[in-house]
């Protein structure tokens, strides 16, 4: 008994791990000249899509350009948060400064807590740049219904194993 859950277990978690996919996505703000005033290049972050949602979060990336400005020659090349954009990323960071402002992307500013650019100043696309492509992951349901099978198995089995004569 204690080798059939074993092995059903080890079924299981072999399941779920083998189609986890990781996938590094890049993003490319452009400049939107309808919105803004050409005063930021444009910019590009890579990430890793550990979750595999296609979506950025703060804690996936991996590169990230910066944002500079073309009037100052300024360059932010660190981030401190991320605004929910639909299709290319979701909210995450500094709480506190996601709270001031969710549609903006934060970089730190000497004697502030940190500067936020307009998210709607660029349009986003998004390209696969490396990583195993996406593959279908087992839903948690039909994992459970597995597990249960082969449990069901086991207790079938202990019954007809009791029911012998010794």
């Amino acid at each position: 008994m204690k080798r059939l859950m074993a092995a059903a277990l080890l079924a299981v978690t072999m399941l779920a791990s083998a189609n986890a996919n990781a996938v590094l996505i890049e993003i490319t703000a452009t400049e939107d000249p309808t919105v803004a005033s050409g005063e930021f290049a444009d910019f590009s972050i890579v990430f890793d899509d550990v979750n595999g949602d296609g979506l950025l979060q703060f804690g996936e990336i991996v590169s990230f350009s910066g944002i500079r400005n073309l009037l100052t020659g300024d360059l932010f090349s660190t981030l401190l948060a991320i605004p929910g954009i639909a299709g290319i990323s979701t909210q995450s960071g500094d709480g506190f400064l996601l709270s001031v402002s969710d549609t903006s992307w934060w970089v730190p500013l000497t004697g502030f807590a940190g500067r936020g650019f307009n998210s709607l100043r660029w349009t986003y696309s998004q390209r696969v740049v490396g990583g195993d492509p996406p593959s279908q992951v087992p839903e948690p349901g039909t994992l459970a219904l597995f597990g249960l099978g082969l449990a069901g198995l086991g207790l079938v089995r202990r019954r007809r194993e009791s029911a012998q004569p010794a």
